[in-house]
């Protein structure tokens, strides 16, 4: 069987959980499936919602591994290698590449998306969502539809 990579350009878009559009009667096994699949009739909205949604990479290129890794681990004075599990909010700004905000909410109440010089999304809105609690969702999502994950079903 061949290999398959994936590309630079393979874009996923992902709803969190805590969205409002979402309907309180979404059972986390409902949940579950949505996110191996990013299937949004595995969701039930509320009458007349709509949901955001986050554009991440699934891939990333050359250039974004290399901060993600450089945050993964750092070596010490005492020259040993220091591994740091908040690489997840660089790892997340680095794949964020657009919000598609809901057509029906006011433009400003829109979630904007704001990039750094260094061409990744801002460290600000990275830290808001983050603190907002749907950074976890943005990047677990993410892991499992990322080229070789191991958490990826086949």
């Amino acid at each position: 069987m061949a290999i398959k990579l994936g590309s630079t350009k393979d874009i996923i878009k992902v709803i969190v959980r805590k969205d409002e559009a979402i309907s309180d009667v979404v059972t986390d096994e409902e949940w579950k499936s949505y996110c191996e699949t990013l299937d949004e009739t595995k969701l039930t909205f509320k009458a007349g919602e709509i949901p955001t949604r986050f554009l991440l990479k699934t891939c990333l290129a050359y250039e974004a591994q290399e901060v993600v890794k450089n945050k993964q681990m750092t070596v010490g004075k005492d020259g040993k290698p220091n591994f740091n599990l908040g690489y997840t909010m660089e790892e997340t700004r680095c794949a964020l590449v657009g919000i598609e905000n809901p057509t029906n909410v006011p433009e400003d109440q829109h979630v904007l998306f704001i990039k750094e010089i260094d061409g990744f999304a801002s460290k600000d809105l990275i830290s808001a969502l983050f603190n907002a609690g749907y950074g976890d969702d943005l990047f677990s999502i993410r892991q499992l539809h990322t080229k070789g994950s191991d958490n990826k079903k086949k």
